[in-house]
């Protein structure tokens, strides 16, 4: 089969294609490997539902930061005063009572 998408493309891949096709094989396995380890940590945790790999929810709180508070503040009033979010793939967990940062 790969060997008829080569042909139709024009032959076989360069060395440089195979190196390229590598590496975004291995950066949709990192994304995916990432995904599985926040839904483990966040367990019941209210929070977005998917994180983009690498990033998180950075470029969301840069563009718009009292809106990504504020959501932030609704999902942790909502489950006991936690809510969870990726930032830069660093797994944060956010706390709206002192009680609880303590």
């Amino acid at each position: 089969m790969a060997a008829v998408i080569a042909e139709e493309l024009g032959g076989p891949l360069s060395p440089y294609g195979k190196a390229a096709a590598y590496v975004v094989l291995a950066a949709l396995v990192y994304a995916v490997i990432e995904q599985v380890r926040l839904l483990r940590k966040r367990q019941h945790l209210p929070g977005p539902r998917f994180a983009v790999p690498f990033v998180g929810c950075l470029i969301e709180m840069v563009a718009n930061t009292a809106n990504f508070w504020e959501r932030q503040r609704v999902w942790a009033a909502s489950e006991g005063g936690l809510s969870w979010n990726s930032l830069l793939g660093i797994f944060t967990v956010f706390s709206s009572r002192t009680k609880i940062s303590r």
